[in-house]
């Protein structure tokens, strides 16, 4: 079997929106080509990864979850190399988690991102806001 990073990377966004549509849209794909995309990756394995239920709209199998937790962990480690190899150049990359009470996101964390985005381009920058996150887990709003 020879995978690539964007089956890889279609597989996990599709757990984190629930949506075949949704992920398309963030990784710039069409519908039908997720769906063949997953159809050919579920073939090539040999076996179903994710049911599509009206109820439950989309449910992963067993076996869909569990290498759902490989896939994962596949993207961390090139996300290292990526790094790594930055890192070697004198570049800067990841991502940057920011979560922050309403007031500072819009009033002074766009500006810090902004900042932080002109010097190192090569950071993903995401934020959310909530009601409290100190000591608690974060509440998104």
């Amino acid at each position: 079997m020879i995978w690539n990073e964007m089956q890889i990377q279609l597989i996990v966004k599709i757990s984190e929106t629930g949506s075949f549509t949704k992920a398309g849209e963030e990784l710039h794909m069409t519908q039908p080509a997720v769906s063949r995309i997953v159809a050919s990756v579920e073939s090539e394995l040999g076996t179903k990864l994710i049911k599509r239920n009206r109820k439950n709209g989309l449910v992963f199998t067993d076996v869909g979850e569990r290498i759902l937790i490989l896939f994962r962990n596949v993207l961390s480690e090139l996300q290292k190399v990526d790094e790594l190899i930055a890192a070697e150049q004198d570049l800067e990359i990841g991502k940057v988690h920011i979560g922050a009470y309403p007031t500072a996101c819009t009033r002074f964390i766009p500006k810090i991102i902004r900042t932080m985005e002109e010097k190192h381009p090569g950071l993903e920058v995401k934020l959310s806001k909530g009601s409290y996150f100190f000591g608690h887990p974060f509440q998104k709003k």
